[in-house]
């Protein structure tokens, strides 16, 4: 069978009057847009697999979405969902298709139940007589699978289909054809034969349960043409973005806490080891299991970001925000600080609790990029080391919390990681991944036995640190007198 000179016939003037050809395709998915769309070329056949409520349809919807919104029109063709469903669905996740039909930018086609006798015939005829009036640039078949079930997924009739027709249309459409596959739950590779040979790019979409937590991840199989450093990549499904992925940052020389910015500390005891950070920096904060406190030293980094004006994403995964705040502010109303406590919080544009046993350390991560969006200078994590014990893979967590800190580097946003010291192998990674080190230990003075902190500090090129109680008290006041001189903290820029 060869069906090429047909559609090279049908298409030969939506060929020829194409304005917009010439690639420019998109997926609709920010990083792998960034990495991956110089490989979606016209003619590009994109073959999106997965289990069944992976997100393979959000996935190949957004892509039409996203590329019809450019005015590369789409045609979405469906064997299962009704069109005021799909409609009504992908609405709910900020995708208005019915606004892109009436512009002339999206048509949505439900085929009738095809048989073996009319498969070739109805299925060609119904896409090229729509591809010859609609002139879509995108195709979208959600799903391949029944068609595969109908001509058996290795048989030669299936390998017709793929290679012949479909493989001719991507060239006559100069657009990008995207087809949707269903993977077994109990398997996680694709038999549709010669299915992922004909495609430019393949991608696989899976979901597993760990412990009572759902955990996405995302395969890139194949991109045609183009070396891929991350295979496997965690992705969440999010309201107004449809599929949301995180790669991992790549590592760039020009790419750093930027030096040419610095919020001054003022704590002279602290000058020689300590004197300011950066945008972009890191910072561990270490305290001991039996003694979670704020910290003392959190003060002089508290009074830089009131006088630089920097705005804070705080995410605790110990306490509530509510909790957090009332825990902080009896703290501070100890120490005599009080009013550095109030005008924190109006520094805070982004305060959530989360209960990591209830999310995946993948999700974790994709609540770090929700803060993001409001636009923090500090990102503050607390209760850093309950990822450690809730998902018992130092590794991977240690993997996690060095993306988020690569990519708050690219940022220009400084990360501050609060954790208790619950063993000395997360201790060592929470010291490793930072660029400034602050850990408090305590010794028992006097007969009453109160406990004094010792708190050793060390910064990124720089000779660590040990002070004493009564150097920590010292900073204190001598930030509690210069918060009083210039009227409570008061805002400066430099």
């Amino acid at each position: 069978m060869n069906n090429g000179g047909v559609i090279e016939t049908m298409l030969t003037a939506r060929s020829s009057g194409n304005p917009q050809g010439g690639g420019g395709f998109l997926f609709g998915v920010k990083d792998l847009d960034k990495r991956y769309s110089h490989a979606i070329r016209p003619g590009t056949i994109i073959l999106v697999a997965g289990h069944p409520g992976a997100g393979k349809t959000t996935f190949a919807a957004k892509m039409c979405y996203t590329n019809a919104l450019m005015g590369k029109s789409c045609l979405y063709v469906s064997f299962n969902e009704e069109r005021d469903k799909f409609l009504s669905w992908m609405k709910g996740l900020g995708f208005d298709f019915t606004e892109l039909e009436n512009k002339g930018l999206f048509k949505f086609i439900k085929l009738p139940v095809l048989t073996e006798d009319t498969l070739f015939s109805d299925l060609m005829d119904i896409l090229v007589e729509n591809i010859h009036k609609f002139k879509p640039q995108v195709v979208v078949i959600d799903s391949i699978t029944p068609v595969s079930e109908i001509l058996g997924e290795k048989g030669a009739k299936m390998r017709s289909f793929l290679q012949n027709f479909l493989t001719n249309l991507s060239r006559s459409l100069q657009g990008v054809i995207v087809l949707v596959a269903e993977i077994p739950l109990s398997t996680e590779y694709i038999s549709l034969g010669s299915a992922e040979f004909v495609a430019d790019i393949v991608i696989i979409m899976k979901h597993r349960v760990e412990g009572s937590r759902l955990v996405r991840t995302m395969e890139l199989r194949k991109v045609r043409g183009v070396a891929i450093s991350v295979a496997e990549i965690p992705f969440a499904i999010r309201e107004g973005e449809g599929i949301r992925v995180f790669t991992p940052p790549i590592m760039r020389r020009s790419v750093g806490p930027d030096l040419r910015k610095s919020y001054e500390l003022r704590c002279t005891v602290l000058k020689d080891v300590l004197d300011h950070i950066h945008p972009g920096m890191s910072l561990s904060y270490l305290t001991p299991t039996t003694a979670k406190g704020p910290g003392y030293l959190l003060i002089p980094l508290i009074d830089s970001v009131l006088r630089y004006n920097l705005k804070i994403a705080l995410i605790s995964y110990r306490l509530t925000s509510a909790e957090l705040r009332h825990y902080f502010g009896e703290f501070l109303k100890k120490i005599g600080m009080e009013t550095i406590g109030r005008e924190l919080w109006r520094q805070v544009v982004y305060a959530e609790g989360i209960n990591p046993t209830t999310h995946s350390l993948e999700e974790v991560l994709h609540k770090v990029l929700d803060a993001l969006k409001r636009k923090p200078d500090v990102m503050v994590l607390h209760g850093v080391e309950n990822l450690f014990i809730v998902y018992g893979n130092p590794q991977k967590t240690y993997n996690n919390l060095f993306n988020i800190i690569q990519h708050n580097k690219t940022l220009g946003v400084l990360t501050v990681l609060l954790a208790s010291m619950v063993d000395e192998r997360v201790e060592n990674m929470l010291s490793n991944i930072a660029d400034v080190v602050i850990s408090e230990t305590y010794e028992i003075r006097g007969s009453v036995g109160r406990l004094h902190p010792h708190t050793y500090v060390w910064a990124s090129g720089s000779v660590p640190k040990i002070l004493g109680y009564d150097e920590v008290l010292e900073c204190l006041e001598e930030i509690r007198g210069s918060s009083s001189e210039c009227g409570g903290g008061g805002a400066q820029q430099r």
